[in-house]
């Protein structure tokens, strides 16, 4: 089968945040991965859907031993085109055959392309939610994506206390009550690109303080947030994936 029919599917979305180039590093072309820049591929499960039995033939041994593991079968459906599209997308982008891409994980689970190999330089974030997939490559950069979808009916309040940070908990209450639920969201989604873009753990939840640069306005640049007791810069872009889906993309220097 053709893979450029599973990407005819996908919503791309090619971004240059602030200092980066094209141009560096000899790389250029619609399906290059150019050092700095960031690709974002997104797609419905539903128009990925036809596409199933191609896309299970892609994934590893292990990925399909997880799948059987779901107690829901639409759940195991959903993860094999995840895992499928993921190859696709980067077979896509580094110019290999998508049954060659070796994924491996780190010591705190972030999927990576082998370290040993010859795209060690490419990196990439996968994110989802029941509806969508959502997948951030670029190279010789960190990167962190978040897609979620804001349940305006999400009980939020335990959850602000016990991973966000006081400032952020006062910025939220300082909203006017229709738009907390929205707020939260924004502020929980970057902070789980934040952990993804520097391997984290959960404790960079309650760690990283983002009340100094969230706004009602939507964030597009460089913005620097404190961690622990340091400071740390990143390039944050907000994305609206239609009317109840949220993406937040962080990227950093590796």
């Amino acid at each position: 089968m053709d893979p450029s029919k599973i990407i005819q599917q996908c919503l791309h979305l090619h971004i240059l945040p602030p200092g980066s180039s094209d141009l560096e590093g000899g790389s250029s072309g619609a399906q290059d991965v150019s050092p700095g820049s960031i690709d974002i591929w997104s797609a419905r499960y539903s128009s990925l859907d036809l596409y199933y039995p191609f896309l299970s033939t892609l994934v590893s041994l292990e990925e399909i031993q997880k799948a059987a593991g779901f107690k829901k079968p639409d759940d195991a459906r959903c993860y094999i085109l995840r895992q499928g599209m993921v190859r696709v997308i980067l077979g896509h982008c580094i110019h290999e055959n998508p049954e060659k891409i070796q994924v491996v994980k780190t010591k705190n689970g972030k999927p990576v392309l082998d370290p040993e190999g010859k795209f060690s330089d490419v990196r990439f974030s996968l994110s989802h939610t029941d509806e969508m997939v959502c997948l951030g490559i670029t190279r010789n950069y960190e990167i962190g994506l978040d897609i979620t979808k804001t349940n305006p009916h999400t009980p939020f309040s335990e959850i602000t206390h016990y991973l966000f940070t006081p400032g952020e908990i006062r910025w939220i209450e300082h909203t006017i009550p229709e738009q907390r639920p929205k707020q939260f969201f924004r502020i929980w989604s970057l902070k789980e690109a934040l952990l993804k873009a520097t391997d984290s753990d959960v404790s960079i939840m309650r760690e990283a303080d983002v009340s100094g640069i969230i706004s009602d306005t939507i964030l597009n640049g460089l913005y620097t947030i404190e961690i622990g007791e340091k400071n740390f810069q990143f390039f944050i872009r907000e994305n609206a994936c239609g009317e109840d889906h949220h993406c937040v993309i962080v990227s950093c220097r590796n």
